[in-house]
């Protein structure tokens, strides 16, 4: 099963995937962003797009590597968080998956256009950077793809992470102290 976890940039996608990994035994996470940098650098600047997602080789690959993963017997969860507004690119890796005969669970975490400000701050994003300004088509993109939605407001990572567990149907370990934890996800994912 490929959990899916969409939003807005800033509304706790990957440190609710952490969490939901260290909850459950043979969870694999897997960050498509990663494969977007990695062609990013890999293009020469005058040929990059604003966007890696719109390298239609990025999605391909995504599509084909989580196929792998989930037809060579892979036993636990793929967790996936990642970011996706466009519809078509949405079909393209979402629901080709599911055409494919994968169980794809589809998640957004959805907030108001102010927690997702106030969030951003909280870790450095300000008025002046680009995921600052992607929050007004991310929310509504996420009130438009289909899937299931949580709101994050005024709850935790513990409590986000509960709730894709009983929508997924998942066992989850017992809660235990994260806060350290939680400080290394948001000192590996900093951009600086």
């Amino acid at each position: 099963m490929i959990v899916w976890i969409n939003g807005s940039f800033g509304v706790g996608k990957t440190q609710t995937a952490y969490e939901l990994k260290r909850r459950l035994s043979k969870a694999h996470l897997f960050d498509p962003e990663k494969i977007g940098y990695r062609i990013q650098k890999d293009v020469p600047e005058e040929a990059q797009l604003e966007d890696f997602q719109d390298y239609p080789i990025w999605r391909t690959y995504i599509v084909e590597l989580l196929t792998h993963i989930e037809l060579q017997g892979h036993k636990g969860v793929t967790i996936v968080p990642m970011t996706i507004t466009n519809e078509l690119y949405y079909t393209e890796t979402i629901e080709t998956l599911k055409e494919r005969g994968i169980d794809v669970l589809p998640i957004s975490l959805i907030a108001s256009k102010a927690t997702i400000q106030q969030r951003l701050k909280k870790r450095g994003d300000g008025p002046k950077t680009w995921n600052w300004h992607q929050i007004d088509r991310c929310v509504e993109a996420m009130e438009r793809l289909p899937a299931h939605r949580i709101n994050t407001a005024g709850i935790d990572v513990q409590e986000v992470t509960e709730k894709i567990a009983a929508i997924a149907n998942l066992k989850l370990a017992k809660r235990r102290s994260r806060w350290l934890y939680s400080l290394w996800i948001q000192l590996r994912h900093a951009r600086f």
